[in-house]
Parts: C-alpha cells; sequence; structure tokens
C-alpha cells in the first residue's frame, strides 16, 4: 500500500506519524516521496509503522499497482465474467467509489470508461450517478506500453493511433483499442 494513502486514509500527517512512530521526519519523508523504498525498510521500522496506521506490515508491503496491471487485472475480469457480470459486479461491489476513495484514480476512470462502452454497445442508459466523475480527465492522453510499441513498431503518427480508440475511454484521456483481447 502507498504510504501516502494510508496517512491520507488515516488522516494523518507525516510529522504525527513521525512523533508517534519515534522514525526521524526525514526517512518518513524519503518513503512517501519515493526516495526510500518501504521495502528496504528493517522489520523494526516497518513494524513502529504499521503499528502506528494499524494497517498489517504485509499491506505496507504490497507494490503498487502499475497502470498497465490495472487495465489487465480490469480486461481479464470482463473476459471471465462477461459484459453483463462484469457490469452487475462493478455496480454491486462499488468498485468506482472504492477505487476513487483509495485515490485509484486511473482504475475508477478506466472502470467508468469500461462501463459506459458496455452501456452504449447494449443500448443501456448510462449510469447517472458518475456525472461528476465523468467531467474528469487526464491532462494528456495515457497509453498502455504495448500501444507504443506498436505503433512506433509500425510507424504510426499518435494521429493514426488515435482512429482506433474507443471513445468511451478516450473521454477521460485514456488510450484503449480492445478490451476483450488483452495479455
Amino acid at each position: 500500500m502507498n504510504l501516502n494513502i494510508a496517512l491520507k486514509k488515516k488522516n494523518m500527517s507525516k510529522y504525527a506519524l513521525s512523533k508517534r512512530s519515534g522514525i526521524s521526519y526525514s526517512t518518513i519523508h524519503d518513503l512517501c516521496s519515493g526516495i526510500i523504498k518501504i521495502q528496504n525498510l528493517s522489520s523494526g521500522l516497518l513494524y513502529r509503522i504499521s503499528k502506528v496506521l494499524g494497517i498489517p506490515m504485509e499491506q505496507l508491503l504490497e507494490e503498487e499497482r502499475t497502470q498497465e496491471y490495472i487495465r489487465s487485472e480490469i480486461c481479464h475480469e470482463l473476459k471471465e465474467l462477461g459484459d453483463f457480470g462484469f457490469m452487475e459486479k462493478v455496480i454491486k461491489d462499488d468498485r468506482i467509489e472504492n477505487a476513487i476513495d483509495n485515490d485509484e484514480i486511473f482504475e475508477a476512470l478506466y472502470t467508468l470508461a469500461l462501463i459506459d462502452y458496455l452501456c452504449n454497445k447494449y443500448g443501456i442508459p448510462i449510469i447517472e450517478h458518475y456525472s461528476e466523475l465523468r467531467e474528469k480527465r487526464f491532462k494528456s492522453i495515457v497509453y498502455p506500453v504495448g500501444m507504443m510499441l506498436k505503433s512506433k513498431i509500425n510507424g504510426m503518427s499518435e494521429k493514426e493511433m488515435r482512429k482506433n480508440l474507443i471513445p468511451e475511454f478516450l473521454n477521460f484521456n485514456i488510450a484503449e483499442e480492445d478490451v476483450y483481447n488483452v495479455a
């Protein structure tokens, strides 16, 4: 788990964590800014942080999920559950809200784009509950690594690449060509 997210969830400052854990502020700051990886901490320091935050040490050691990993995870779930099963599970589990609450913006926007895509594909009205979230987007288009490599190999311009992108994803500045064919 990202230490910044853990601090935000506990409504705790780096300074407060430093004081309560007895770990220097500079070490806490370096952990939060990524200068020091939490996986490189001694078990004693890790224990003190986990005790103050009330989070198991194992959870603190979990690697952050990359956008590629999140994309793959979501598309594999779609493939496994089918279109309607996926939509039902996302809505039932309140997945988009949970992603927002955990500061997983890419996951929230990607999932919402996929839900919008599936709604449009089947002529189902989009879920109005997320109207405010639909106003958010990344500053520039987020391309999957594989798409970037393919475009370089094929000598495609960005304009040519954009022709094949799914509009519901492009609304959020997320590049996606095919949600059913993912590695």
